[in-house]
């Protein structure tokens, strides 16, 4: 390409008014630079790509970088970093307006020159374009990101870990609270007593002045050996057969004065109640056992040494021996049910617990008030059929008739009561 200076026939005037076009462009093309941006402080001088992703972990999770820069203000130092040694867009403007006003001047002046006269076209200054670079910004971007996943997933598996081990404590402290309740029901679910083969005298006592007539005549029975639950059955026990499917819940939860009394672990070591005789009979059979019978239970409760009253012996009752209402101080003892195994002194003569008292007892016999008349001297097990079946033993809130040993008091099967359990017992 010929250059300016050898142009021919080219008057003065068009040498100068080159000169004047050539520096103008001259001057156009080293304008002043842009003022530099205000420096943003960068990571640390010997912080590797590694160790930035690092600062902006530790932004991002609230700790201080070792240049105390937060995460957004690293991202922007790797992009600026990127893009110093790129043109402005003032700049760019400038330059093309130049190369445009450069080549008009041109053309124009070459427009008076002959027509033979070959043409000179500068060539345009190339139009730059700022071209950010992406991979910089990228991989910024990228470190944010993956910071933040990562300051996410470590806050989840701390929230999880904390979750898990509240779910653990509280577990524990149910278990526990499970244990010390339930401390002598674990020794006492298998706890029997065995009552050896032999006859007793079964009904009214002779010194007995509160006996009614079904509790007439007094006569000998004997019996087969057998062994008897030491202790009426617990709500611990009951529910265990309840869980297993074999049982029905209880018709209510509640005791005398206690909402939650079957569901609440603190009474689990509790005599069950508010369960009707099928319910009773079916968690014997579910433990391998059965109901009493009415001459197993009462031969349980006085001994076959005697015709004593109560199971202590023919001494009026106390709230020191048994749970009942004691009609000399007109108040229950308690007012609902306490602890199996709660009153040793009142324990029977083969130490069987709470034969009197704290709550009636289901037996496997229907009432018949005149069957003791005509029952079998061995082995007795009541009636075919009735209406009722007996209970024994009273409870938590009657007196001191119907606590005594020969005590017999006819409910319907399927009559329930915050006052009525039961115990088990099994043949030898």
């Amino acid at each position: 390409m010929r250059t300016l200076a050898t142009l021919p026939n080219c008057s003065l005037a068009c040498h100068l008014l080159a000169a004047v076009v050539l520096a103008f462009l001259l001057a156009a093309c080293q304008a002043p630079a842009p003022p530099a941006p205000t420096p943003i402080p960068t990571p640390t001088p010997d912080a590797t790509e590694a160790a930035a992703h690092a600062q902006i972990a530790a932004a991002l999770t609230g700790t201080p970088t070792p240049a105390g820069l937060s995460a957004q203000e690293l991202a922007a130092t790797w992009v600026a970093e990127t893009q110093t040694a790129q043109p402005t867009p003032d700049a760019m403007q400038t330059q093309q307006a130049v190369a445009e006003l450069a080549a008009a001047i041109v053309a124009a002046t070459l427009a008076a020159q002959p027509t033979d006269t070959p043409t000179w076209t500068p060539s345009p200054t190339p139009s730059p374009t700022a071209t950010p670079n992406l991979a910089a910004t990228r991989r910024a971007e990228l470190a944010i990101s993956r910071a933040t996943d990562e300051a996410r997933a470590r806050a989840t598996d701390e929230a999880r870990a904390r979750a898990t081990g509240a779910a653990r404590a509280t577990a524990d402290a149910r278990v526990l609270t499970t244990i010390i309740a339930d401390s002598t029901v674990q020794a006492r679910v298998a706890a029997e007593v065995l009552i050896p083969a032999g006859p007793f005298q079964m009904g009214c006592a002779p010194a007995d002045d509160l006996c009614g007539d079904d509790e007439r005549p007094l006569h000998e029975v004997t019996l087969d050996a057998y062994f008897i639950d030491t202790y009426e059955v617990t709500n611990a026990r009951y529910a265990a057969c309840v869980d297993a499917g074999a049982c029905t819940p209880p018709y209510d939860t509640a005791s005398g004065t206690r909402e939650d009394y079957f569901t609440n672990p603190a009474f689990a070591d509790f005599p069950v109640v508010n369960v009707d005789w099928f319910q009773a009979e079916a968690f014997c059979t579910w433990e391998g056992k059965r109901l009493p019978t009415e001459a197993e239970w009462e031969k349980a409760a006085r001994g076959s040494d005697d015709t004593r009253i109560f199971p202590w012996g023919d001494g009026a009752p106390t709230c020191d021996l048994l749970n009942f209402y004691d009609e000399s101080r007109d108040e229950a003892c308690v007012g609902d049910t306490t602890a199996v195994g709660s009153y040793p002194a009142g324990a029977s003569p083969y130490g069987v617990m709470d034969l009197s008292g704290n709550v009636w007892e289901w037996t496997n016999d229907w009432y018949d008030g005149g069957y003791y008349s005509a029952s079998p001297a061995a082995n007795p097990h009541g009636p075919d059929a009735g209406e009722s079946r007996v209970l024994r033993g009273g409870s938590w809130d009657f007196f001191t008739k119907y606590v005594r040993a020969s005590l017999r008091y006819g409910v319907n099967p399927v009559g329930w009561d915050n006052r009525v359990g039961f115990r088990c017992v099994r043949s030898q």
